[in-house]
């Protein structure tokens, strides 16, 4: 089964937003750094996590698409979550911009937002866990048993494990 990196660039088709579809698989060889695997690499480090735990949370909650437009499923209020950490709407304006932006945005502009998100949610350094629980609860935590109906923290970060953390590490070149 294949699973896709966007890669950004400029110009390349106007009915999508400047985005170009590699096939990246597990098996397939390393990938050649771009300008999003760079920022990844740089924002987890500012971030003082590893690249492959940043990238492998983004790669889960975008379904391996890793698309800054991907929407979430609706939630009881009618509302969806955008683009790489699925940013609820609430939470977009909070951060000064709002989910059409988010969609306009290129994979390395948004991992500002993400950073901004992160940080301002009171990730400072840690794993796996901490990252994926400030991204999907709002803060970092060690309750592996926080849900949403869909999954809990425990089981998410398992799967990222198994499913996600490979395929990071093989696009970031590990």
């Amino acid at each position: 089964m294949s699973r896709y990196l966007l890669i950004h660039t400029q110009g390349l088709d106007t009915t999508q937003p400047n985005l170009q579809r590699e096939a990246i698989t597990p098996q397939s060889t390393k990938a050649q750094p771009s300008d999003f695997t760079q920022a990844v690499k740089q924002t987890a480090q500012r971030l003082n996590t590893k690249a492959e735990y940043l990238l492998g949370v983004m790669l889960f909650e975008t379904g391996g698409a890793l698309d800054p437009c991907q929407k979430g499923a609706i939630a009881l209020d009618g509302t969806r979550a955008t683009g790489l950490i699925q940013f609820m709407p609430d939470t977009a304006k909070e951060l000064g911009t709002n989910s059409e932006e988010l969609c306009r945005m290129s994979q390395v502009e948004q991992m500002q937002s993400v950073e901004k998100y992160l940080v301002q949610r009171g990730f400072s350094s840690g794993g796996i866990e901490k990252l994926y629980s400030t991204a999907f609860a709002g803060h970092p935590s060690d309750d592996s048993s926080i849900g949403d109906g869909y999954h809990t923290l425990s089981g998410a970060v398992k799967r990222i494990e198994r499913e996600h953390l490979p395929l990071a590490k093989n696009v970031l070149g590990k």
